[in-house]
């Protein structure tokens, strides 16, 4: 599944739970307009719940407000890894094998000052293509991984957190088929909602942790690393 998928399977749980809330506004109403004289007091209750209920719905509805806008995209996190790796780092590592005074033809053919110049520096750039490689590409590499399993663990709790939410709100329902059972719907619901936001925000949390995680990763990596070699920049 990739991450377009798992924000329609989001999207379609909403729109569940937005079908669902309207149900459950028209049973209570349907259900509250037969009530007899000596069970007036169900109605002041189910009020207070109603207005509980209503309030955890606007909080619901609130933290997806700006959450789809920003969806990320893990895959694009993968393949640029694996590009740094594959075509930087792997290559700056195979041409650092390469760079050895004994492989180099320098010796055989160029002698004087200027060849013994040249060959002094060989240590050098062979260190700084290491670095590539070892350094700067996987690091980088593990930092976007970082990243994109962030992300996918986010995703995948809000899926999870709203599939049971879905669960609780049916079997509300189920309780609010009679005036006595509405207000055990209805906190049943509210429960429901409360537990999806502290799992959203307990996801919300680890995300965090993999963004700083990946952002101190890239920062330490840019403030660690050694310089490419003055003498090969001309």
């Amino acid at each position: 599944m990739d991450i377009h998928a798992l924000i329609q399977k989001i999207v379609d749980k909403l729109d569940r739970i937005r079908d669902l809330v309207n149900q459950v506004k028209n049973k209570i109403n349907g259900l509250l307009s037969h009530v007899p004289s000596f069970l007036h007091w169900v109605i002041s209750k189910v009020e207070d719940l109603w207005n509980r209920f209503c309030d955890k719905m606007s909080e619901f509805w609130d933290w997806f407000t700006d959450k789809l806008a920003y969806v990320g995209d893990p895959f694009l996190l993968k393949d640029t890894g694996e590009k740094w790796n594959s075509k930087l780092g792997v290559p700056a590592h195979k041409r650092a094998s390469e760079v050895d005074s004994d492989d180099l033809m320098v010796d055989d053919n160029w002698t004087g000052t200027a060849a013994s110049a040249y060959k002094s520096r060989i240590g050098g750039q062979k260190d700084a293509l290491d670095a590539i490689g070892k350094t700067y590409a996987s690091g980088v590499s593990s930092a976007l991984n970082t990243m994109k399993t962030g992300i996918w663990i986010f995703w995948i709790a809000v899926v999870s957190a709203l599939v049971v939410a879905v669960f609780a709100f049916v079997g509300g329902m189920a309780a609010e088929g009679t005036i006595i059972g509405i207000p055990v719907g209805l906190l049943a619901q509210i429960g429901a909602v409360v537990g999806f936001l502290l799992a959203a925000g307990g996801a919300t949390v680890a995300l965090k942790f993999a963004a700083d995680d990946s952002a101190s990763a890239l920062r330490n990596l840019s403030g660690y690393s050694d310089k490419w070699p003055s003498f090969a920049l001309g």
